[in-house]
């Protein structure tokens, strides 16, 4: 959007007057910050401690609320339950938490791939 001048209201992408090539780096850079950052909300949110720390229970209650509602109550027991490991979640633990999850996507795209390759079957040893 302008404002009415010719000067563009965000200049980050394409400069002040909206003239600025956008290469590929600079919109990779600009996305990996905007991920960081909304990670780092996500994190906040959860109100970490004095040493940067979340609690480890509280981490996985969130963790669970993106499964099927029918599932959901089976493991919220389990979260709530004595058995349930007590600690903390660093904020470094939770950006390779975050990473892990983003490994496990492109592995289940590449499965679905694979998958309708062959018809939607995939193969013994895949």
């Amino acid at each position: 959007a302008s404002d009415g001048e010719g000067q563009l209201e965000n200049p980050l992408l394409f400069g002040a007057r909206g003239d600025k090539k956008l290469t590929y780096a600079k919109f990779s850079t600009f996305v990996s910050k905007l991920q960081d950052d909304m990670l780092r909300l996500e994190f906040e949110a959860l109100q970490p401690d004095a040493y940067d720390s979340i609690d480890l229970r509280q981490f996985a209650q969130t963790v669970v609320s993106n499964v099927y509602p029918n599932q959901l109550k089976g493991h919220m027991n389990r979260i709530e339950g004595p058995d349930f490991p007590e600690g903390r979640m660093s904020w470094a633990d939770f950006q390779r938490f975050s990473a892990s999850m983003k490994q496990l996507k492109d592995v289940s795209s590449a499965i679905e791939l694979v998958s309708a390759a062959h018809g939607g079957k995939v193969r013994a040893g895949f």
